[in-house]
């Protein structure tokens, strides 16, 4: 499991190599922080095994091709939009346009702020969903994102270890043959109508505006390219 360093929250191994105390309560974060990463590979399984065989809906958005798949575990994550821009663009910035990874961005950091509000009456709290995205050179795509949340309720850990989050993501072409176009405004509007915080609505609507027509234009030249002469 690849685990992310940066703003977004510390990866366990730098956990474990700036924790201090006796040894004996070292073993025990380790033994937890083994068991959160065991954690993220069952719900990273579960997950691609799910849009593998039946994607959340599949007959408006289906999966051509599995492309690449991620699956990263944080601890100490933080309600920050630009450390989630950051861990987006990491894993995501080379594949698909900037106009997407601002949306992804704000999608996310609504969906992780709401995790963390729903954290209170019990220990842990997840989400799944997908969008639908463009390629850095073109392409229609799709991207499944798993979220689950996690708050140690033990004193002496949660002081540590506080606000764990386990994310998977899975990134698909799109075959724009089986898209309708009617649907493109519906999808779109989905994942990317949320404003990035202290972001204004009328910028939010014009990114949403031009992802938008990014789609129209990509399904339009497929469909050119499927009609002209041999």
């Amino acid at each position: 499991m690849q685990l992310l360093e940066g703003r977004m929250g510390n990866a366990i191994s730098s956990v474990l190599r700036d924790a201090k105390g006796s040894n004996k309560s070292r073993r025990e974060m380790e033994d937890v922080l083994n068991r959160l990463i065991v954690l993220a590979e069952v719900k990273a399984t579960t997950h691609y095994q799910r849009v593998s065989t039946n994607p959340i809906d599949e007959d408006v958005l289906p999966i051509d091709k599995i492309l690449r798949r991620f699956h990263v575990a944080h601890c100490c994550v933080k309600r920050d939009a630009g450390a989630a821009r950051q861990a987006i663009e990491q894993y995501l910035g080379r594949y698909l346009k900037p106009e997407i990874i601002e949306g992804l961005t704000a999608v996310i950091a609504e969906t992780l702020d709401r995790l963390m509000n729903s954290i209170s009456t019990k220990s842990s709290s997840e989400v799944t969903s997908y969008a639908i995205t463009i390629g850095k050179a073109g392409g229609i795509g799709r991207i499944d994102c798993y979220l689950f949340y996690y708050k140690f309720q033990t004193p002496d850990l949660s002081s540590i270890l506080d606000n764990c989050l386990v994310t998977s993501l899975i990134v698909s072409a799109v075959s724009p043959s089986k898209l309708h176009f009617e649907h493109l405004a519906p999808l779109a509007k989905a994942p990317y109508s949320s404003p990035l915080p202290g972001e204004s609505d009328e910028k939010a609507d014009a990114r949403l505006e031009k992802i938008q027509n990014m789609l129209l234009a990509e399904m339009q030249a497929s469909f050119r390219k499927r009609s002209a002469p041999l």
